[in-house]
């Protein structure tokens, strides 16, 4: 059957319906390729954008929560036990953060970072301890040889600027 035996009409009714059969699969490709963008854009907020904000409250627990509580109790701003529930606090945030970072998807340079900041975490928790110590014994003469300036700081120091943070 030729094309031109068929009439306007039909020939009309079946460019319609082949535009129609057209649109609708370029729309689906349109929404396809929408959803795979949104998909990968998705991945990245959430292995990078979520993360960089975990991190940057590991960083804020250490340089700010746990050095003014410190400072505050030494100062007699609040109490040691005030003193001791927000470094205990801290510490806790800063394990459960950094748990939820090291189970993302790390890339290379990622590992390489973590890998560098992992002994100056350590020492940093050292010191971190002999802080929550003094604080659960009350102890105000070991308060006085307490290095904080040297120790804790420095090690929160090297660890935000080894990081990047």
């Amino acid at each position: 059957m030729k094309l031109t035996n068929l009439s306007i009409g039909t020939r009309l009714y079946g460019l319609i319906g082949f535009m129609s059969v057209l649109l609708i699969v370029i729309g689906a490709l349109g929404l396809n390729s929408a959803r795979l963008a949104n998909s990968g854009l998705d991945r990245v907020y959430k292995d990078r954008v979520v993360h960089l904000r975990d991190l940057k409250v590991i960083a804020d627990m250490y340089a700010v929560n746990i050095v003014d509580a410190s400072h505050k109790v030494r100062d007699r701003n609040i109490t040691w036990a005030e003193g001791r529930t927000r470094v205990d606090e801290a510490k806790k945030t800063i394990a459960d953060q950094w748990k939820t970072y090291l189970a993302t998807n790390l890339v290379a340079e990622e590992r390489e970072h973590v890998e560098e900041i992992k002994p100056l975490m350590k020492a940093a928790d050292a010191a971190l301890e002999r802080l929550s110590s003094i604080l659960h014994a009350e102890d105000a003469d070991a308060w006085q040889h307490l290095r904080l300036q040297s120790s804790t700081l420095s090690s929160i120091r090297c660890r935000k600027s080894s990081a990047g943070w």
